[in-house]
């Protein structure tokens, strides 16, 4: 268990190590991705600077924060600790009973609007995501089965890794061992994780996704299955995203699976809330259990 002692500083001068870090490692990010990028918006430049993007906006600063701030980098960021491999089945599952309810998250996100005297801030967020579902475009590529592979390692692994490295492992962390509650820390971190990714029409469904990678942090103390549930996530969405693609299918900002669900369909995103809930709680019975076995 983490302690003062095992720290090298204050929790605010923590907060303000990351940040710095996190600033200091963007600009050297920049300056690469411009170079990487150069005049052109290729696919193979596109993927090289997610890849420069994740390592240095997101895994370096992580490390050298948890590296220069406690005498236990590694056990802080709760990459020592592995977890049960039928928990990862569960969260599969979780993922799949609770994607009607999502998709219905989703489309509301999407059909909300601001005030007409707030149109130009609407206007420029939903060029920010148009612009963001542009640059995944790119970084897909093709339709083809190695344009997919490489989009899962770093659109759904790398990704994955680095984000949940940050958000989870070092800014989750940090709040939970410096004086703020474990439930507030991961909404906060949760809340960030979101709104960093400047897609503010999908900003309520990742939020919860946030929380649930955070709540599978707390109960199993390894950093590994909010890692491995992102990458899922991500994977599964890639997966979907490059079959509509195959298909010849149109996906726009507003499509969604489920804009007036009838009565029918209200059973079935209920049960599925239904089930979600309870693996969830199962989940969690598990991942404590095996963690007080530890």
């Amino acid at each position: 268990m983490f302690t003062q002692k095992n720290f090298y500083s204050s929790p605010a001068s923590r907060y303000l190590m990351l940040l710095l870090a996190w600033m200091l490692c963007t600009i050297i990010g920049s300056f690469v991705m411009a170079l990487v990028m150069g005049d052109g918006t290729q696919t193979g430049r596109m993927r090289i600077a997610i890849v420069v993007q994740d390592i240095l906006m997101f895994i370096l600063p992580a490390l050298l924060t948890a590296v220069f701030i406690t005498s236990r980098p590694a056990e802080l960021l709760g990459v020592t600790r592995r977890f049960p491999p039928s928990a990862l089945l569960l969260v599969f599952m979780i993922m799949v009973v609770s994607a009607p309810a999502m998709n219905i998250l989703i489309s509301f996100n999407q059909s909300l609007t601001l005030p007409e005297s707030l149109k130009p801030i609407e206007e420029w967020m939903r060029h920010s995501e148009e612009s963001a579902a542009h640059s995944l475009s790119l970084v897909t590529g093709s339709t083809s089965v190695g344009s997919l592979i490489i989009s899962i390692l770093i659109v759904g692994i790398l990704a994955g890794f680095s984000e949940e490295i940050f958000f989870r492992g070092a800014l989750q962390r940090i709040m939970a061992t410096g004086g703020v509650s474990a439930h507030a820390a991961i909404w906060i971190a949760a809340f960030i994780f979101s709104a960093f990714h400047m897609q503010f029409f999908g900003f309520l469904p990742r939020l919860l996704l946030g929380a649930f990678f955070g709540y599978l942090l707390w109960w199993s103390g390894s950093l590994w299955l909010p890692v491995c549930a992102h990458a899922l996530n991500n994977t599964m969405a890639l997966i979907l995203e490059w079959q509509r693609q195959r298909q010849g299918a149109r996906v726009t900002l507003d499509a969604s699976l489920s804009d007036n669900p009838d009565f029918a369909s209200w059973c079935i995103i209920l049960l599925g809330v239904a089930l979600a809930a309870w693996m969830i709680i199962t989940l969690r019975w598990r991942l404590k259990k095996a963690a007080a076995k530890r």
